[in-house]
């Protein structure tokens, strides 16, 4: 009875371990993103996001970007994610030569515009991943 009984734990100690390892590997399972599209936008003094042509080439939600990777070319920009749009002086500010990369369910919330300080529009190229 006692034999039968240390068996029993000793299988649920291993049941138990295989769980916990398969848990820790399936939470450490690393996804691979795949460039798909790329847009050169131009920020002026109208607030402006990416474009959802390029964002969702089709009705098929597999081909939508779930990344995007961007560096700003030209003068300083701000930019807003929560959804609403900045202005040229409220709003995060990007400098020129940075890089971002952000991944989001709403892709089409980010929103930028020209900063003050800028009398020219600036670039911001667009790589999209999916």
């Amino acid at each position: 009875m006692k034999r039968l009984l240390l068996v029993s734990l000793m299988f649920l100690v291993i049941a138990f371990q295989n769980s916990a390892e398969s848990q820790t590997l399936q939470q450490s399972t690393t996804r691979i993103f795949v460039s798909f599209a790329f847009e050169a936008i131009t920020i002026s003094t109208v607030a402006i996001g990416f474009t959802s042509s390029v964002i969702a080439p089709s009705t098929n939600t597999s081909i939508r970007a779930d990344l995007a990777e961007y560096s700003l070319e030209g003068c300083q920009i701000r930019y807003r994610i929560s959804g609403g749009n900045p202005t040229s002086t409220v709003g995060t500010l990007m400098t020129t030569g940075s890089g971002k990369i952000y991944g989001w369910d709403n892709i089409n919330a980010i929103r930028f515009i020209r900063d003050t300080s800028c009398s020219s529009d600036s670039t911001l190229s667009v790589h999209y991943y999916r």
